[in-house]
């Protein structure tokens, strides 16, 4: 049994991502998996027909490297972060295809973050692409629990509330722009904690909230702290295990 086969065998059942490796070491091909031992073992089967580029790639690979996370979300923001800054050779065709799934901030005064599969020169910041929408959609659900912000496409002014708030702002997954009590100032400080995050900052997040957590207790808001310390609990689910080291951000 060389080298390849007793990793490919000794492969865990975590989600993660794995990266596949020329004899040089380059990097050839990055995916994700829900279950690495799984997904890799495919590649390398009688019958390995996972999608166009399994013939061509194949032939090339010489190790394969893994990372795990703690789930499909974690391992989606990965996969696209590693792609983005690694370009493999196998993943090109990714890269540029606009058919697969962005996350959008929209531009102006109060931005909602939605799905798409069009990337435009309209002012707002796309992240992606991601490979699966189904965990696509969990990702901007993980999100929204975060960071609380909009996903509807009301026409919002600051200080006017011309909208009854939906179900969102009652579970706290929308500050309710509509009802025009949050100013501008207060909005796109979420939102900017958003970017950060997708483009792989989250423990920057996460520092700055503990120290805003403790500023609350200390001045005795202890609803406040509790609050915060939810957002932080929420933001730490997804980063755990992970190693994001560049940026998914388009515009």
């Amino acid at each position: 049994m060389d080298l390849l086969e007793e990793k490919i065998q000794t492969l865990p059942s975590n989600p993660g991502v794995y990266l596949m490796k020329d004899d040089t070491g380059k990097i050839l091909y990055i995916g994700k998996a829900s279950s690495l031992a799984r997904r890799v073992r495919n590649y390398f089967g009688p019958n390995a027909r996972l999608h166009a580029i399994t013939p061509s790639l194949m032939p090339h690979v010489r190790d394969v490297d893994y990372i795990i996370t703690d789930n499909e979300v974690e391992a989606l923001i990965l996969e696209n972060n590693l792609i983005k800054k690694h370009k493999p050779r196998y993943n090109i065709k990714l890269k540029d295809d606009k058919r697969y799934p962005f996350l959008k901030l929209a531009a102006g005064d109060f931005p909602r973050i939605s799905m798409t599969r069009t990337v435009e020169k309209d002012g707002a910041k796309y992240f992606g692409p991601y490979t699966h929408a189904k965990a696509t959609r969990q990702t901007l659900k993980e999100i929204t629990k975060a960071f609380p912000v909009r996903t509807c496409d009301l026409a919002i002014e600051e200080g006017k509330g011309n909208h009854r708030p939906c179900l969102d702002f009652h579970i706290g997954r929308c500050p309710g722009p509509c009802t025009g009590e949050v100013t501008k100032e207060e909005y796109h400080e979420v939102v900017k904690n958003i970017t950060l995050f997708l483009k792989g900052n989250g423990k920057v997040i996460v520092k700055e909230l503990t120290e805003k957590m403790k500023e609350a207790a200390a001045e005795l808001d202890f609803e406040g702290a509790a609050q915060i310390r939810d957002r932080i609990s929420s933001i730490q689910k997804v980063l755990e295990k992970q190693n994001i080291s560049s940026s998914g951000c388009l515009l």
